[in-house]
């Protein structure tokens, strides 16, 4: 899930991930898309979804997420 605000997601946590109560794994890229919304342009012209780099942008954090989950398991 995407663009979750703090008060949205499960307070259960995973370093900058979160786990839902059905043990699913929560990435943010919201907060990173509105960190960077004044220096890139992150969306397509619709303004709604993302365009290339914001899809690059999203599966970055997707990715870390999923990575950091994985080492706090071993």
């Amino acid at each position: 899930m995407l663009g979750l605000t703090d008060v949205e997601a499960p307070r259960h946590t995973c370093g900058g991930a979160r786990l839902s109560k059905n043990r699913a794994l929560i990435a943010s890229a919201g907060r990173r898309f509105y960190e960077l919304s004044d220096t890139q342009d992150l969306h397509a012209a619709g303004g709604v979804h993302p365009n290339t780099l914001g899809a690059r942008v999203a599966v970055q954090i997707i990715a870390a997420a999923i990575q950091e989950h994985k080492e706090k398991r071993l």
